[in-house]
């Protein structure tokens, strides 16, 4: 469920190389192993957002392994990387069975053999910022934030990710702020200018106004929220 740049579609590309930009990701993921472009090879059954189910598929018919890392996508004020998973042949060849929006057909993967925390429901992105823009640090940070949040979900006895509506609704609010504040760094905006919201205040002094210490509240209001009705729940 984490917040994805395919939110944005056309503004995204596959790394073809290992550009500083890469290696500013790299940084961040603290990984052991190089990236490596792998081909795209969509099987029938394959469906879009769901890599590990689909590679658990391919396992299961055609043998082999599945294999963790992260695919990596780029715009041009951010790099994004997205844990995924690919197929992995008797041979030791890697293959991406899922389909991408992008219709791309290969994809940077960065190989990540990190046990998987279980206890999260969605891994959430790693995002570096390339632009140099206040406003991507804090799409950043609201992306962050929703990812946090979705992380909360809870499975039900139906296998269904459950959120109460209240916080879902937070969600929208943040995705509207998120996508608010990379609409105004799109459109030339600044933080020091214009907010986007047609205030006659600057986005610093609006929309963009204490917003670290926004979202730590968001997210700790959300987990006391996320508590309590399920607890409703359980005991109705």
């Amino acid at each position: 469920m984490s917040t994805s740049y395919f939110n944005t579609p056309g503004m995204v590309t596959v790394p073809k190389e290992i550009t500083p930009q890469v290696e500013a990701l790299l940084d961040r993921l603290q990984v052991d192993y190089d990236p490596e472009l792998i081909p795209v090879q969509p099987e029938a059954y394959s469906q879009p957002d769901a890599c590990y189910d689909n590679v658990a598929e391919k396992v299961k018919r055609d043998g082999g392994k599945l294999h963790y890392g992260w695919a990596v996508w780029q715009s041009k004020h951010i790099i994004e990387a997205e844990h995924y998973a690919v197929w992995e042949h008797a041979n030791g060849d890697l293959v991406d069975v899922s389909p991408n929006r992008l219709e791309a057909t290969t994809i940077m993967f960065i190989p990540d053999d990190q046990p998987i925390n279980n206890d999260l429901m969605a891994i959430p992105n790693v995002r570096v910022n390339i632009s140099g823009s206040k406003l991507i640090d804090d799409f950043i940070l609201l992306s962050e934030t929703v990812d946090k949040i979705y992380g909360l979900s809870i499975y039900t006895d139906e296998d269904k990710l459950w959120l109460p509506e209240s916080v879902l609704a937070t969600v929208d609010t943040l995705n509207q702020y998120r996508l608010g504040a990379e609409q105004l760094y799109m459109s030339g905006g600044k933080a020091e200018g214009p907010c986007y919201c047609g205030s006659k205040k600057t986005y610093k002094a609006c929309h963009g106004r204490g917003i670290k210490l926004l979202t730590e509240d968001i997210v700790k209001r959300a987990q006391m929220v996320v508590r309590q009705e399920w607890m409703n729940r359980q005991q109705a």
